[in-house]
């Protein structure tokens, strides 16, 4: 079936959906799969499975060897070749008569279940082969569970996971071990190698974004190659890389999961750092209506008497919100009208927030943050503590860390925003920002999604 033109092309397209591989890329794993299937199929199966005979040392003794399959074996293939690996491993444990279990990578199993769905439209058995989608914890507690059962694992993968697997499994585990992530290149430079020798460097360290085995990691060159323009041929196979044709793609080290998780925790630690940086009742906060950040400032300062009294939210034109210790706090609400504020209401919160009694909370995230993986945003993010837009991850790391103490400075950023080209805000959850920024930027569109029907219906209107 893999002769047929459409069937390989439609398996090429498959792999390219789920792997980030050119066209020619992809389809040399569809050709080596035709390959072997040619190779050893019909009658040649036989000869995978030949056993041998040994003269003996004296007339009439001949030692025979036989092969007898495994049985019951599991086969865990990776995601950077979707087709080549699983379909290689699963036909050669079919061959000698064993009863496979195949999981591939997630990401990428979609391509292996429908090679095992062409090779039941072939005259496969269903019976002879299961598919198991699952993630690595999953299959790890399973092959626990049948770690008497089953006689034998083929693993490709992680050298880490791959130890971890032979001392649970007791030695039943074939690893394959392939790839090298150096490469060395001594003084012998020969001009006619170098375009090959470029070839070869770029491909290793960029073929399906860098996600292979034989990933190079870091390339030793001799004065005599670096002199010979290698590098220079090497910087022009990689600019022809691009997101377009699939010859560079984004790589996801993280599943979502993982990630919101990782997020949660960090945000729960700004909660309880917060929490514990004030005992409960000696701090709090007020909304000031009817007050801009000039008068909200001047309240603050003169309520203090010693103590933190500061803006800590500067919503819009007319409302901001003050933090500090719950005296001040109540001693601006009482002199609210005599600022020339319309009224100052009392926030049911459980700290006071976004002012300098949350220094310890700081500290807190600060050290957080410094173990933390932060990627650079796909585009600008507006960062509220200093109403401007931020790219650079250590400055986003910074500002993370100042935004716990400083002031949430919304106004001034919606403004830099409009300013700046932005002419639709979509809020989420709810329908208090938008009225916000209807009174900072009066010309920009405002939408409100509260309900999944919302986000489906303003999807469609894109």
């Amino acid at each position: 079936m893999l002769q047929n033109e459409l069937v390989a092309d439609y398996f090429t397209r498959l792999i390219m959906r789920v792997m980030p591989k050119s066209y020619i890329q992809a389809m040399a794993e569809v050709t080596v799969v035709r390959q072997f299937l040619k190779n050893f199929g019909g009658d040649r199966v036989r000869f995978l499975a030949a056993g041998q005979h040994t003269p003996g040392d004296r007339p009439g003794q001949r030692p025979h060897d036989y092969r007898w399959p495994y049985g019951p074996v599991v086969i865990i293939s990776p995601f950077n070749f979707p087709l080549e690996i699983p379909a290689l491993q699963l036909l050669g444990a079919l061959y000698m008569g064993n009863r496979p279990t195949m999981k591939s990578a997630t990401t990428v199993s979609i391509v292996i279940e429908q090679f095992i769905r062409l090779l039941q439209a072939c005259g496969l058995p269903m019976t002879d082969v299961d598919l198991i989608h699952a993630g690595g914890k999953v299959v790890h507690e399973l092959l626990k569970r049948t770690v008497d059962i089953v006689r034998m694992v083929q693993f490709t993968g992680s050298s880490t996971v791959a130890e971890e697997l032979a001392v649970m499994l007791r030695g039943k585990i074939r690893v394959e071990d392939a790839g090298f992530d150096w490469k060395i290149l001594g003084p012998d430079f020969n001009p006619g190698y170098l375009n090959y020798v470029a070839d070869q460097c770029d491909q290793d360290t960029n073929a399906a974004t860098g996600q292979k085995c034989s990933k190079t990691s870091i390339l030793f060159v001799h004065d005599n190659w670096w002199n010979g323009g290698l590098i220079e041929r090497i910087k022009e196979r990689a600019a022809r890389r691009n997101i377009g044709d699939l010859t560079n793609g984004a790589i996801l080290t993280e599943t979502n999961q993982r990630i919101l998780d990782h997020i949660a925790e960090l945000l729960k630690l700004r909660g309880l750092s917060m929490q514990k940086a004030v005992p409960v009742g000696e701090g709090g906060m007020a909304a000031l209506l009817g007050a801009d950040i000039k008068k909200a400032s001047a309240l603050a300062n003169a309520s203090a008497q010693g103590e933190v009294c500061t803006v800590a939210n500067d919503n819009d034109p007319t409302q901001v919100v003050i933090s500090g210790h719950i005296g001040a706090i109540e001693r601006a609400i009482a002199a609210a009208k005599d600022h020339g504020i319309k009224r100052g209401i009392l926030l049911p919160v459980s700290a006071p927030f976004h002012c300098s009694l949350m220094a310890p909370a700081a500290e807190a995230m600060e050290e957080a943050l410094a173990e933390a993986t932060i990627l650079p945003p796909v585009v600008p993010v507006f960062a509220n503590v200093s109403a401007a837009p931020v790219s650079d991850v250590n400055e986003i790391r910074d500002l993370l860390v100042q935004q716990v103490t400083g002031t949430v400075r919304w106004r001034e950023s919606v403004a830099h925003m409009a300013e700046s080209g932005v002419e639709q805000f979509v809020e989420f959850g709810g329908k208090v920002l938008t009225g916000m920024v209807g009174r900072i930027a009066p010309d920009a569109e405002t939408v409100s999604l509260v309900s999944p029907a919302d986000i489906e219906a303003f999807l469609k209107s894109l």
